[in-house]
Parts: structure tokens; C-alpha cells; sequence
């Protein structure tokens, strides 16, 4: 296996692993705003930012159906 091989799978493996902690992460904030069984404004737009600032959850299963 080349080094630019080794590189690249490592990378893909980082994009994964950084993909399910965002995802685990969307999961509890969605727990979060649904614990209480009250969706508010400032849960609405915390959520809102956060799909923003990682948009690459909203293409993967649980953010895309979220999102």
C-alpha cells in the first residue's frame, strides 16, 4: 500500500468516525429538545446553527430525516 493510499483511508476512516460523533451528538440534542415534550424558539434555533455548522450530518441517516 502506497503512502498517498494510506493517507487517503486514514483520512476516510477521521471522516467517518468524526461523522458518527456528530451524529451521536445530533441524537442527544434531539433528546434534549424532546425531554421536556415543549419545542421552543431558542431549541429551534440552537438546533437550526448546529445542522449549519456540520452540514455534512444533514447527509447521512438520522441527520438527512432530522434536517
Amino acid at each position: 500500500m502506497s503512502a498517498t493510499s494510506n493517507a487517503a483511508g486514514k483520512a476516510l476512516w477521521l471522516d467517518k468516525a468524526a461523522l458518527k460523533k456528530a451524529t451521536e451528538h445530533l441524537l442527544g440534542i434531539c433528546q434534549g429538545i424532546t425531554a421536556d415534550d415543549h419545542l421552543n424558539d431558542q431549541e429551534v434555533h440552537f438546533l437550526s446553527a448546529w445542522l449549519a455548522q456540520y452540514p455534512e450530518v444533514t447527509q447521512a441517516w438520522s441527520g438527512k430525516e432530522i434536517s
